[in-house]
């Protein structure tokens, strides 16, 4: 899962280093805890692998942003149009999904309704 999370914070554009390790291995332990504990279930099933590595993702993102690790990580200046022949495309730079925090909500919220379809009932 490590080896995901790393190519996934590549993709957007974090440069993993070996000092975050420890980081993303904490994080991996935790959000694998919570949702063994929201589904009532002793491993993440193969079907939350992505949600589980995108809930790290966003909560790596926000320690880093919170402690001011994220300096070179600029999501809020998006592209406000690009054109490509007779197509056009344009975006709000106020949008909030194009901001870190928009971001980073999304990479652990965004997915989050999919733990239902795992879930055991407590006794």
């Amino acid at each position: 899962m490590r080896d995901k999370i790393t190519e996934r914070l590549r993709a957007l554009g974090y440069k993993v280093t070996e000092a975050d390790d420890w980081l993303i291995d904490f994080l991996i332990s935790s959000v694998t805890q919570t949702i063994k504990n929201e589904c009532n279930i002793d491993a993440v099933p193969d079907g939350l692998r992505h949600v589980a590595i995108d809930m790290v993702t966003g909560e790596f993102l926000r320690v880093k942003k919170a402690s001011g690790g994220l300096e070179d990580f600029d999501m809020t200046t998006a592209v406000q149009n690009i054109r490509l022949g007779d197509a056009k495309v344009g975006f709000s730079v106020d949008d909030d999904a194009l901001t870190l925090d928009g971001l980073i909500q999304h990479l652990i919220e965004g997915n989050r309704s999919q733990l239902t379809a795992f879930r055991r009932l407590r006794w």
